[in-house]
Parts: structure tokens; sequence; C-alpha cells
């Protein structure tokens, strides 16, 4: 209302576009499949009784680094191992960007909330320099990390621009809910946190 335009036909559009048409709904899961890994990991900590709102920085310093590792690792190693091999390294370098808020609260006792916000603003602007400087691709004059060739890439479903990205992030959901609510540890985790 404040820019002069009606909100209930600004969200009609989005719904619109990104819900009612094929190539919107394309668009929409393809942007989903990375957020489904985010959620999972809030997921174990939100059921641990930590509010992790670091999530954004984490993610974006993890992917960063996966980006930046994949093409290299993907001239040493097959494809599949390459891919896998960066998954495991943005997990890393998230839950190292984590560890900081985790030890201060476990040593000093400071409130997780706070230093997890502070962090993702940290973490937000570390990718970004990233991004522009270290891992940048000298042959591009926009900053962006090297790509990976089409072929090295994860493949697509059905003949649309989804990648199978959303099958992985959705088996990541469902793995994560599986040993919340069907093991010992997911039981510890919520009792204890």
């Amino acid at each position: 209302l404040a820019v002069g335009v009606d909100p209930l036909a600004y969200y009609g559009y989005v719904l619109e576009k990104g819900l009612f048409s094929p190539l919107g709904v394309q668009q929409t899961l393809t942007r989903m499949a990375p957020l489904l890994f985010l959620a999972a990991g809030l997921i174990v900590a939100f059921r641990a009784g930590m509010w992790n709102l670091g999530g954004d920085g984490q993610f974006l310093l993890g992917a960063v680094t996966a980006a930046a590792s994949a093409p290299v690792l993907v001239q040493i190693l097959p494809a599949w191992l390459a891919l896998f091999c960066s998954f495991l390294i943005a997990m890393l370098v998230a839950m190292i960007w984590s560890l900081v808020p985790a030890l201060l609260r476990a040593y000093q006792g400071v409130n997780e909330i706070i230093t997890t916000l502070m962090m993702t603003f940290l973490g937000t602007s570390l990718a970004n320099v990233l991004v522009k400087l270290v891992f940048r691709d000298p042959g591009t004059t926009v900053p962006q990390t090297r790509t990976l060739p089409v072929e090295d890439r994860l493949p697509r479903l059905f003949e649309t621009t989804i990648t199978s990205g959303l099958l992985l992030g959705l088996a990541a959901i469902i793995i994560v809910h599986l040993v919340m609510t069907r093991t010992a540890f997911g039981l510890k985790l919520r009792i204890v946190g």
C-alpha cells in the first residue's frame, strides 16, 4: 500500500506465475531443492531446543565452498563422487561456521539466538567476498565461481528444468524425520536437547 500497489494483486501474481504455470512450477521446485537441505538441518537444531537463526549464513558459506570445490574435484574424481564430496565439504563448512555459536552457548551460556543471528550477517558477507575475490572465475566478468560442465551436473527430471536435487532434498527430509521420530538418538535429542 505504501508504494501504491495492491498487495492482494501482487500475491495473486506470485501464485499465478509460481504455481499455476508449468514453467513457474518447475522454477518453484528447482528453487525449493536447496531449501529442503537447509530445512533438514534446522529441524535437528529446533528439535533439540536450539534456536539456530544462522541458517542463511551457514547455507551460503556451504553453497559457495561446494560451488568452488566441485569444478576442481570433477577433474580428478568421477562426477558423482565429486558432487558427493562437494556436498560433504558444504556440510563441513556449515558445521564449522555454526561451531562458534555452539561453543559460546555450551561454555559461556551466551544466547544462541543472538550469536547465530549475528553470524548470519557475517556468513553472508563472507560468502559474498569469497565469490567476488577468492573463488571467482577469472574467465568471466561477473562475480561467479567456475561452473561445472553440463554433463557433470545433477541430472534433470522428466525433460524439465527440475534437477534431481529435489529428490535428494526430499530424501534428506524423510531421513531426518525418521531419525528424529524412530531412533533413540532422536528421542534423546528431543528430551535432553
